[in-house]
C-alpha cells in the first residue's frame, strides 16, 4: 500500500475537515515535520481556504516563520494562559510585547558596545518601514549612530521590524524623543535614565 507523505496527509486532513463544514479550521503543528517547500504550500492552501471560503483558520504553532508568513492575528500561551494577543501590527507596536521579541529576535547587547551609550530598540510598522529613519537621525543630530541588530519582515500584509541602535549619551535624550516623534516605538535597554524612558519601566 502506498504511503502518503506528510504533505499529502496534511492535504487529506484538510480536506476531510472542510467536508463538515466547519465555521473555524483547527490546525494543530500542520508544518512541524514538514520540509520547506511543504510548508510553503501548504501554508498557501490556508491562504486560499481563508480567502477564498472565508473561513477562519486557526493556527496551533511554535514556529514563528509559520506567524510571520500567514497569520493577522495571534495568542501567545504561556503555561496554559493567554498572556498576549490581538492583531500583529499592533502587537509589534505595544511596549513590552513578548510576542515581537520572539518575531524579531535580536539576541544580547555585544560587550563591545561603549559603556556610557545608550541602547535602544525601536520598532516600526507601515509607512515608518519605507523611510531612511536611521541615516536622517543621525544626520539631523550630527552624531554617529552604530546599528548593532535588526530584523526586517512583512508581517499580514505589512512591512516590519526591529532595530538595535547605539547612540551617544550626549545626544540619546533627543535623538530619542525624536524617533518617538515619527510614531516610532522606543524601548530603552540600557543607558541613563532607562526608567524614565520607557515610562517608568525599566
Amino acid at each position: 500500500m502506498h504511503e502518503l507523505s506528510g504533505g499529502q496527509q496534511q492535504r487529506v486532513g484538510i480536506a476531510r475537515a472542510l467536508a463538515a463544514r466547519p465555521s473555524v479550521l483547527l490546525s494543530d503543528e500542520a508544518t512541524s515535520a514538514l520540509d520547506p517547500e511543504t510548508t510553503a504550500s501548504i501554508l498557501d492552501l490556508y491562504r486560499r481556504i481563508n480567502a477564498e471560503l472565508g473561513l477562519t483558520v486557526l493556527l496551533i504553532t511554535h514556529e514563528m516563520d509559520v506567524v510571520k508568513s500567514v497569520c493577522d492575528s495571534a495568542a501567545l500561551l504561556e503555561a496554559g494562559r493567554v498572556v498576549e494577543s490581538g492583531r500583529l501590527v499592533e502587537l509589534i507596536q505595544t511596549p513590552g510585547s513578548r510576542l515581537t521579541a520572539q518575531l524579531f529576535p535580536i539576541g544580547s547587547i555585544p560587550q563591545n558596545v561603549a559603556s556610557d551609550a545608550t541602547v535602544v530598540d525601536i520598532t516600526f510598522a507601515g509607512g515608518t518601514a519605507d523611510r531612511p529613519v536611521i541615516a536622517q537621525l543621525a544626520r539631523d543630530h550630527q552624531v554617529d549612530v552604530s546599528i548593532l541588530g535588526a530584523l526586517i519582515e512583512r508581517i499580514g500584509g505589512t512591512q516590519a521590524g526591529r532595530t538595535r541602535l547605539e547612540l551617544p549619551a550626549a545626544a540619546s535624550a533627543a535623538m530619542i524623543a525624536d524617533l518617538r516623534r515619527q510614531g516610532l516605538l522606543v524601548e530603552v535597554l540600557r543607558g541613563a535614565d532607562a526608567a524614565a524612558q520607557n515610562g517608568g519601566i525599566a
